[in-house]
């Protein structure tokens, strides 16, 4: 249980546990009177503004959700579901990480490997992304869910990765009409020298040929 009130105690106490970079923080108690203190702890500050948004109330806990940096549990029963919250929060974790790498991947592909990374981008939508992961028979967990996205803005993260892959895409697009463009071009000329070389060559046959037959024509005009 965390019962101090000095926030700089409680960003100490996170910081003896060794770690460089907190991934986010997660607090619990069954005490009214520590929410205050626990949600000091998450946020690294004592202001916490709880709205519909960011909390999720039900007869077994209380969680409230801090954006990114964590969230906060007031256990009301022994058994209320934690593991739901967590996988929650894991999974929403995992999504906008995978989301802002995939955006920088892009942003950086141009020119490069754009094609490469717009099917990987593809195959994480197809194959790993869900707007609700969490099963509908699972309440706690698809609520706590929806207010997870609502919290951390996932749809509009997923919504502006969306839009740039299809820029990237529009511009790979551009790219291969250009190539195919100057590849048309380049065959056109090559036809084009060939058509020419024909017309010279046949117009050589024709002048050949028809200085033999004047030729021919001498040569039978002397036997008279």
């Amino acid at each position: 249980m965390i019962k101090q009130d000095n926030i700089q105690d409680l960003e100490a106490k996170k910081s003896s546990l060794g770690y460089k970079e907190v991934l986010f923080t997660v607090a619990t108690t069954r005490d009214d009177s520590e929410l205050n203190s626990i949600q000091g702890f998450v946020r690294g500050t004592k202001t916490f503004a709880c709205s519909d948004e960011n909390t999720f109330k039900s007869p077994s806990c209380e969680v409230y959700i801090d954006s990114l940096k964590g969230f906060s549990v007031l256990e009301k029963a022994k058994s209320y579901g934690f593991d739901y919250i967590m996988l929650d929060y894991i999974i929403m974790r995992t999504y906008i990480q995978a989301i802002e790498d995939y955006q920088e991947k892009a942003a950086a592909s141009l020119d490069k490997n754009e094609t490469e990374i717009l099917e990987k981008i593809y195959r994480f939508d197809v194959q790993s992304y869900f707007a609700t992961p969490m099963l509908l028979k699972a309440y706690q967990g698809y609520q706590i869910w929806h207010k997870l996205a609502k919290v951390t803005g996932l749809k509009d993260r997923h919504d502006e990765m969306l839009a740039q892959v299809e820029r990237l895409a529009s511009l790979v697009e551009q790219k291969r009409a250009k190539e195919e463009n100057k590849s048309a071009i380049k065959r056109s000329e090559k036809l084009s020298k060939i058509g020419i070389s024909i017309a010279v060559f046949a117009a050589i046959l024709a002048l050949v040929s028809a200085a033999d037959a004047v030729i021919s024509i001498l040569k039978f005009a002397k036997g008279l």
